[in-house]
């Protein structure tokens, strides 16, 4: 057997030493591991009051939250709604997207437990196709109630369709009649939109996640329809600088102004705005007549309505009087949102 080497003072201090550098690392690598396997498996709770335009951080901040988890893979357990009071038909969109991703990408349903939820919030969401979503029977006749607002169930698709605009507008009509037939740049318009959403908001090589949604939803009371669409991709203020009207939306910037997303936004809108009609219009897709598409989406709204876009930190709100654009209101955001949300709200 061989004999062991006797180790000076000065060897036995640094093998000590040594020994307790490695314990610690293996120690905060467990804690992490620990502290990482409570993230995977918690669950989300949904505010009181999930609404882009009335609680916009809190709202931002938990659909931030859900994100990170979709596109990290995380084993996300559930999504809580019992606290949940008031949802807008916007804020709901973007749940069902990221909810629609993640079935895609995870392949495992989320498992909400819809008997503790509010019977009001349950029936919108069953409307907009959430119950599908999580694999959820649908509610039967006696349990759906009278409600201020009816939400139409979302449409989602990957490109320019002009059939999916068409689409909305017979769910739309089954609601309100026949109120639409004389307002075309709505449809027009969100075929331009989803034309845009596939060129400029993702990449050139599309994966199955490279999608648009839309829905809308409808205040009898009030008469007031609002359409709303969202993707994914990069917002607008990332992306402004490789618009062939770079140089014209730069005229209406200066200094730090650039940096702001609300103005990159706004001089966006107007540059779309002021844009010429007719034969000339061409945009980097050479397509006649193509561009135009923010332009036709004001037009909609200037009988009465507004239109709003949240994309990055940046949240406007316009409207169209006497052939003007004119912002209502613009503000930074705290938490940015990921991609575009487009709504328009017109009196009808």
């Amino acid at each position: 057997m061989k004999k062991l080497k006797k180790l000076s003072l000065k060897e036995r201090n640094r093998l000590i030493a040594r020994y307790r550098r490695y314990t610690k690392r293996t120690f905060k690598r467990k804690k992490i591991s620990k502290s990482n396997d409570r993230i995977d498996v918690e669950n989300i709770d949904l505010p009181s009051n999930f609404n882009l335009h009335e609680n916009t951080d809190e709202t931002l901040k938990i659909m931030n939250d859900f994100r990170a988890k979709v596109n990290g893979n995380h084993r996300l357990k559930s999504l809580n709604f019992q606290e949940m009071q008031h949802i807008d038909s916007s804020s709901a969109l973007m749940l069902v997207a990221e909810i629609d991703v993640w079935n895609e990408k995870i392949g495992r349903a989320l498992s909400p437990n819809h008997k503790t939820w509010d019977t009001r919030i349950k029936a919108l969401l069953c409307e907009m196709g959430f119950f599908e979503l999580l694999k959820m029977p649908p509610l039967e006749e006696k349990q759906k109630i009278d409600k201020e607002i009816i939400f139409l169930k979302f449409i989602s698709g990957h490109k320019s369709e002009g059939e999916k605009a068409k689409e909305l507008k017979e769910k739309i009509e089954e609601v309100i009649g026949k109120e639409l037939e004389r307002r075309t740049h709505l449809f027009e318009g969100l075929t331009e939109a989803f034309t845009n959403t596939a060129q400029h908001a993702y990449n050139k090589k599309p994966c199955r996640y490279d999608k648009w949604w839309i829905t809308a939803a409808y205040k009898e009371s009030e008469g007031k329809l609002v359409v709303s669409m969202y993707d994914r991709g990069k917002s607008i203020p990332k992306t402004l600088h490789k618009h062939d009207k770079w140089n014209q939306i730069k005229s209406y910037l200066s200094g730090d102004i650039m940096k702001k997303h609300t103005d990159l936004i706004e001089a966006a809108m107007r540059v779309s705005f002021e844009q010429k009609g007719g034969s000339k219009t061409r945009t980097q897709t050479q397509k006649t007549n193509r561009g135009k598409g923010l332009k036709q989406l004001l037009d909609f709204t200037k009988e009465g309505g507004r239109l709003t876009i949240i994309s990055g930190k940046g949240y406007c709100v316009f409207d169209l009087n006497d052939n003007k654009l004119t912002t209502k209101k613009g503000k930074s955001l705290k938490y940015p949102l990921e991609g575009t949300l487009i709504e328009w709200k017109i009196d009808l």
